[in-house]
């Protein structure tokens, strides 16, 4: 990916770097200085994800955005991709650059790698911003919006599992378009596409698929949840849950219950939006998170 430059003023250069994390390239966004403020995206997107955002943002903080392991323009090993794997590679890559006094800005399955970073390290923790994220485990079928609960149907009949995420690429042709309320322009989609060009690189989604937790499916990720969301209760660490409507995994119910349940928390609605409005609401985001992150100490 070349360095962006979606303004005119030199700090809203995105420059695209790389280092080797256990002998495999990660390559990540970098943008501005200060405190770090780390950009975790979920599946099945990269750090494209953030390109409108970090500009806004670069200007009160050291904005850095990288590929998980096997996405983006990350190296793709012969692993098994699962979330373990994506937490160890994802923790080592925030050490390996000795970012201190983090802001982790999360969304979908980058919430689980960013929020169980959180628990382990919480002494290195400034804030933490969710957006479509893992906060629990324990909801009911009745929380989920209509769109997940129509994507885990689909999921739930595991003997198409591998046809739809292998040869059918559905979390690309399906899944990224169906989750955002305007249509991507080919540009950006071929973006999101280009590491997904053969079966083989479709790995990391399927195994994403095979290990979400949802309904009554008590996986290790579901493990992980359960261990870090007892964490969040008790944390006093700065939170803004940013929220669209109708959204797609944070349903009304998580709102309330994230309110009532979470200390030193701030939610906040920023628009209409499904799943990826990062892509949509982009102004809307970053004036969320700028209000909110200049108000820490």
């Amino acid at each position: 990916m070349e360095n962006l430059k979606l303004n005119n003023d030199k700090e809203s250069i995105v420059l695209s770097k790389n280092i080797s994390i256990y002998g495999e390239k990660i390559h990540y966004l970098e943008s501005g200085s200060g405190d770090p403020i780390v950009f975790l995206h979920g599946m099945p997107t990269s750090s494209y994800l953030w390109r409108k955002i970090i500009p806004e943002i670069s200007s009160i903080g050291r904005c850095i955005a990288p590929d998980m392991i096997g996405m983006g323009e990350s190296d793709k090993p012969d692993i098994a991709y699962t979330i373990d794997d994506h937490i160890l590679y994802m923790h080592k890559f925030i050490s390996e650059l000795s970012l201190k006094n983090i802001t982790i800005v999360m969304h979908a399955w980058g919430s689980i790698v960013g929020f169980e970073y959180a628990r382990l390290h919480p002494e290195n923790v400034k804030g933490l911003v969710f957006y479509e994220s893992h906060l629990k485990t324990n909801f009911s079928e009745s929380e989920l919006s209509l769109p997940v609960a129509e994507f885990i149907s689909m999921i739930k009949q595991e003997s198409d599992v591998y046809k739809k995420v292998i040869d059918e690429n559905f979390l690309l042709t399906n899944f990224l378009k169906a989750g955002m309320l305007n249509s991507l322009n080919n540009e950006d989609y071929e973006v999101y596409c280009r590491p997904y060009i053969t079966k083989k690189s479709r790995k990391v989604l399927l195994q994403y698929v095979n290990e979400l937790p949802f309904g009554n499916k008590a996986n290790r990720v579901s493990d992980i949840v359960d261990v870090y969301s007892k964490f969040l209760l008790q944390s006093k660490i700065p939170k803004l849950l940013l929220y669209t409507v109708p959204g797609f995994t944070t349903s009304i119910k998580t709102i309330s219950w994230a309110r009532e349940n979470l200390s030193n928390i701030t939610v906040a609605d920023f628009g209409d939006g499904l799943h990826f409005a990062q892509e949509t609401n982009a102004c809307e985001f970053y004036l969320k998170f700028n209000a909110w992150y200049k108000g820490l100490k």
